[in-house]
């Protein structure tokens, strides 16, 4: 399925190049528990066209509302990691995001693997995204009670987040939000799948995320160089030619980017890929 055009929102700029955003998961990203807003979906759309944050959600999956301008995502309800990873590559491939959301490891914890398993299968996750596609990742850790399965449910965050530290320690684009608490009893409507209230604190969270993501895109390194990030076509070209790693890019005359036209970027020769 091909990806739709950029969304239109009024009284806001949208930029030629929008950010790529995937939604991946399994219930929540379909949001189970506030269909009538698409989950966290809806919510965020808003924050960032509010933002002024150029936007393209992109995915094999549609569903919400008419009131949710871009219904595309990557959400299967029920799925588990193990169920995703075969299919990842392909999505990553068909879709080219940018920035990936990633919440998994609530129907792994809940059938019985444990912790550590978990917390093997969201590193071999954010591998493929990384192999693949390049594309920066904003990782959200379980915010289901899960009360048959507490001791594994609290294990899980911090073996999260050191799978998070290890694909940074080798500067890939990645970060781990800890939702461990986020979201109280009031928050969800059957005691899994988060409600409306529930939805508005997790979209809040994936925004600051987006913001932080989007404001470190137009961080230089040092004078004429910048730091090529996870997901952008140049990243992309200077990956497949010299290799993973951190690499800045020379700005090649009249080109001037910001987080809004990355894709411009693109046009520098891949032989100005630097580290």
């Amino acid at each position: 399925m091909s990806a739709p055009g950029p969304v239109s929102v009024p009284g806001v700029s949208v930029a030629v190049h929008p950010l790529r955003i995937m939604a991946l998961g399994s219930s929540s990203t379909v949001g189970q528990g506030s269909l009538a807003t698409a989950g966290f979906r809806g919510p965020l759309e808003r924050l960032l066209a509010r933002d002024g944050i150029a936007f393209e959600m992109v995915g094999s999956q549609q569903s919400g509302p008419p009131s949710v301008p871009d219904r595309h995502h990557e959400g299967h309800g029920g799925w588990s990691m193990a169920e995703m990873q075969p299919l990842l590559a392909g999505w990553l491939r068909t879709q080219h995001p940018d920035l990936v959301l990633l919440q998994v490891g609530t129907n792994d914890l809940a059938r019985g693997v444990s912790a550590e398993a978990t917390a093997a299968r969201l590193d071999a996750m954010v591998t493929t995204i990384h192999e693949v596609s390049g594309a920066a990742v904003i990782v959200a850790g379980v915010w289901a009670p899960l009360p048959t399965h507490a001791a594994a449910r609290a294990a899980y965050p911090a073996l999260a987040a050191a799978v998070v530290a290890r694909h940074r320690s080798r500067h890939e684009a990645a970060v781990f939000c800890d939702t461990s608490a986020l979201l109280g009893p009031d928050d969800f409507s059957d005691g899994l799948h988060p409600n409306v209230r529930g939805y508005r604190k997790i979209a809040i969270m994936w925004e600051e995320g987006i913001r932080t993501y989007v404001a470190g895109r137009s961080t230089p390194d040092e004078p004429g160089h910048r730091w090529c990030p996870g997901g952008s076509s140049l990243y992309t070209s200077c990956r497949g030619i010299r290799g993973s790693g951190r690499w800045s890019w020379s700005r090649p005359a009249g080109i001037v980017c910001s987080p809004r036209s990355e894709s411009v970027c693109a046009t520098t020769l891949p032989n100005s890929c630097t580290r």
